[in-house]
């Protein structure tokens, strides 16, 4: 009976295997977290800047204004709430588009992974220990996954890259040039 004897891979070969590995398991996890926690956290913070904002200009806002007015300014603000309370579609479009696109790239090293690996196996009759080496890059990104997860939830969390006075004070002066403008 003939049985075919493997060699063991080169260090070469070992080393692209890992640099795969270590390149696949990065973008599953970078992908997974940005779509799973980044994206969620990032809309909650934006929509709590814009609620926060918005309620510091009407708390300064003293303004006696009559019925027609305000029966006016409740006519326009359900137009734009009727106008902008869905995401529009070219943002939607591209969002669904870029998910699509992460996933295919993840899929895309894994299957290049697999391919090469039985390349190797099949055509050139080498072994490369992949298991060992999934093996060392799932303990690896575990450490790194626990710090950076430590330093997300005790530093990146906390930080305020727009104060709400900013969104404020800009959607005040952007009111105040348009009602000093004569209608044309």
């Amino acid at each position: 009976m003939y049985t075919v004897k493997y060699k063991k891979g080169s260090e070469t070969d070992e080393l692209a295997f890992d640099i795969l590995i270590h390149v696949s398991i990065l973008a599953l996890v970078l992908t997974v977290f940005f779509w799973t926690v980044i994206q969620p956290i990032a809309k909650r913070a934006i929509d709590k800047e814009l609620n926060t904002g918005i309620n510091k200009i009407f708390d300064n806002i003293n303004i006696q204004i009559n019925q027609s007015v305000k029966s006016a300014a409740c006519v326009a603000l359900e137009e734009l709430n009727t106008k902008y309370s869905k995401p529009d579609v070219a943002t939607e479009s591209k969002n669904k588009w870029l998910l699509g696109a992460n996933i295919m790239a993840v899929c895309i090293l894994f299957a290049t992974l697999a391919g090469a690996w039985l390349t190797l196996f099949y055509s050139c009759k080498k072994k490369v220990s992949l298991g060992l080496l999934i093996g060392e890059n799932i303990l690896l990104f575990g450490i790194i996954g626990l710090v950076e997860a430590a330093f997300f939830i005790f530093a990146a969390q906390k930080f305020v890259p727009v104060p709400p006075s900013t969104m404020g004070t800009m959607f005040i002066k952007k009111m105040q040039d348009k009602l000093a403008k004569p209608n044309a």
